[in-house]
Parts: structure tokens; C-alpha cells; sequence
């Protein structure tokens, strides 16, 4: 039943004010007044559930602001720009290795990828290792690597035993080289020497000497 039916619009205004004018403190003398004149009042818990919603709004309203604040549109931008290069600093590469003038067809042509000066060339340091049958033009793939800087060291396993064969005097007598054909002096180069920055995927040549 809606409130104050029955009652012209006149009645009904002063019904409105008395109601007004009667609440106090004191509760039932207006609770009472409001009785007579037809006003249907809120209870208690539809009260605090109201107030309960409002609060809640208000927080996910503060929440939302302070996760999601508006931003400009050169600003939406900038972190779109942002993101995007710290996906593509995280992106892996591919280091595609040619290694030319292996004196024959036989064993294989074997290779090593290393990421710094502390590892290079040293058992068991290796990134990743590679081996593909010898041929006048061997292509050896180190795959996914991050971006940053490494040396290849590569050798021509003729005889097929898995390691460079050396003289007593501990020279090569199988064919051997590094990335960039670095050479050292009287011994294999530095790391500096050979590295290579890797920023995208890359093919590079090394002569078998």
C-alpha cells in the first residue's frame, strides 16, 4: 500500500510534516505518528544493508582509482611502449653457424656456443653443443638463446673420437676455429676476441684452419 493513500494532496503534505516535526530521539512518539498517518517506515536491517552496499561501493570506487587510474592518452602510449620492449628484451634468438673448408667428408664437424669469459672453452661450461656430419660447408643452429654475448669454437672431428686431436707438443692436428675467426697467441683467442652481440638471429662464417 503506498503511503498516505486515500488522502488528498494537501492531507497528505501535512501528514509528511507532522511526521518530521514528531521525530525525536525518543523514537516510538514518531514511530506512532508516523503509524497514523500511513508512512511506511525502513526497518533496522534494511537500514544497515544500505549503509553496508554504500560502503562497499565506496571502497571498489577507491580501489578501482588507485589500480586503474585514468590515464592520458600519450601516457596509455608510453606503457604500451614499454611493455611491448620488455617482451622483446625477453625474446630468445637463434646463432646459425657456417663453418666452410673441412679437408674432407669424413667424421664430423662439432662445435660449442659459450656466454662468457669465465666458461670459455673450459669442459662442461658449453650453453649448448652441436654436430653435424663433415662437409665442404657444415651449418651448426644454437637455438634460443637470450640476447647477449657469446663465442663459437668449432673443430673438424675427422676420425670421429669426439675431441681435437693434438701433437705431443699439444698442437691441433685436426682443422679448428672460433667465431669472428678470432686467433690467439700461441693459444686458443680471448672470449672478447671471438663474442659476437647477439640482438636477432644471426648466421655467421667460420673457417676451418
Amino acid at each position: 500500500m503506498r503511503p498516505f493513500a486515500g488522502r488528498s494532496g494537501l492531507a497528505r503534505r501535512h501528514a509528511v510534516h507532522a511526521a518530521g516535526r514528531h521525530f525525536t530521539p525518543a523514537g516510538p512518539r514518531f514511530i506512532a505518528t508516523a503509524s497514523r498517518c500511513g508512512v511506511a517506515l525502513p526497518t533496522v536491517r534494511s537500514i544497515e544493508d544500505t549503509v553496508s552496499s554504500t560502503h562497499t561501493l565506496l571502497e571498489h570506487q577507491a580501489m578501482s582509482t588507485n589500480l586503474f587510474p585514468a590515464l592520458p592518452r600519450a601516457a596509455q602510449a608510453l606503457a604500451l611502449g614499454a611493455a611491448l620492449l620488455a617482451v622483446g628484451s625477453a625474446q630468445a634468438f637463434d646463432l646459425t653457424v657456417e663453418v666452410l673448408n673441412a679437408t674432407s667428408a669424413q667424421g664430423t664437424v662439432s662445435g660449442a656456443i659459450f656466454g662468457s669469459e669465465a666458461d670459455w672453452l673450459k669442459d662442461g661450461q658449453a650453453l649448448q653443443g652441436a654436430r653435424e656430419p663433415a662437409a665442404a660447408r657444415t651449418v651448426l643452429v644454437y637455438r634460443n638463446l637470450p640476447a647477449g654475448r657469446y663465442a663459437v669454437s668449432v673443430f673438424h672431428d675427422e676420425n670421429g673420437n669426439g675431441k681435437l686431436d693434438t701433437n705431443p707438443a699439444g698442437i691441433p692436428i685436426e682443422r679448428y676455429g672460433f667465431s669472428r675467426d678470432a686467433r690467439g697467441m700461441m693459444g686458443p683467442p680471448a672470449f672478447a676476441d671471438a663474442a659476437v652481440d647477439l640482438q636477432a638471429d644471426t648466421t655467421l662464417t667460420v673457417n676451418l684452419r
